[in-house]
């Protein structure tokens, strides 16, 4: 059934300013004007209803812009069990409305992106923290890279459902963008991790010789890597820039054995140098 402007300017009216469910309008239709028209068929023709105002909705949108003045407002809105924003951008002759987290409401460029900024930079705040505490205090990336691979899997796929059932712009962007955001953190994270295993592997060969030296020097290994400074080494370096499990351990008993620790994949994977037989070894 081919519904006319007059009925979907009903449909319009009842969706987004009663807010009846799509259901609830079928139902009213049916019975007060005998027209037989599915929930599902209602959602075609709001959206080619916002189809056909997307223009005269990017014209107020450069009113807006154009105005010297405008006030701003923003109000909670529940849909569903999630609380989105309705932001308000009013002059004395035009009012715009954008949603915040309601991506069906973003207007086009200019608008929408303004509208996006609040919940997509809290998503990239939320990944810079678990960054920090993951690679930065414990110089893990596990954690960082489970929420990399899985939040990257899942946007990329609402991504794609949405431009295949011909959502609107903004939503398939916003989506994007997020699943951007989530394949930086997992490249940032495998960058780190592969800089503080080479950072590591640096280091130990840089006591490794300070100590052989100290060993030509003196016809032993040192007891304490500070014996080391500052004749062999300025300062004794750290494994890893990070907050845990950056430090080397040095393990001695007696004259007999020597050996130079530290933490590749924290809290075990711990990597093991022993001077007598010369020779790595792994441990967990």
């Amino acid at each position: 059934m081919h519904l006319g402007p007059g009925v979907v300017t009903l449909v319009v009216l009842l969706r987004k300013h009663a807010g009846m469910p799509f259901e609830k309008i079928a139902t009213l239709l049916r019975e007060r004007f005998g027209l037989t028209v599915t929930p599902g068929g209602l959602v075609h023709a709001l959206h080619r209803a916002a189809r056909v105002a997307a223009p005269t909705y990017a014209a107020l949108c450069e009113q807006i812009r154009g105005s010297p003045v405008v006030s701003p407002d923003e109000t909670g809105w529940r849909v569903g069990a999630r609380l989105h924003g309705l932001w308000a951008f009013a002059t004395p002759t035009t009012t715009v409305f954008g949603g915040v987290g309601l991506e069906i409401l973003e207007g086009p460029e200019g608008m929408g992106k303004e509208a996006q900024l609040p919940s997509l930079a809290r998503t990239a705040r939320a990944l810079a923290v678990l960054f920090l505490a993951d690679l930065g205090f414990a110089g893990q990336g596990l954690l960082s890279l489970f929420v990399a691979g899985v939040g990257l899997s899942l946007l990329t796929s609402a991504a794609l459902w949405a431009a295949i059932r011909g959502g609107a712009t903004p939503l398939v962007r916003s989506r994007a963008m997020r699943a951007g955001m989530y394949l930086l953190l997992g490249i940032a994270t495998v960058a780190t991790t592969q800089f503080h295993m080479a950072t590591a592997q640096n280091h130990a060969a840089q006591v490794i010789q300070a100590c052989r030296a100290y060993q030509a020097r003196h016809g032993m290994l040192p007891d304490r890597l500070e014996e080391l400074v500052p004749e062999f080494l300025p300062r004794v370096p750290r494994a890893k820039y990070t907050l845990q499990w950056g430090e080397f351990t040095y393990l001695t008993s007696g004259k007999e054995s020597h050996t130079l620790m530290y933490v590749a994949l924290p809290p075990f994977g711990r990597r093991l140098y022993h001077f007598e037989a010369a020779r790595w070894s792994q441990l967990d």
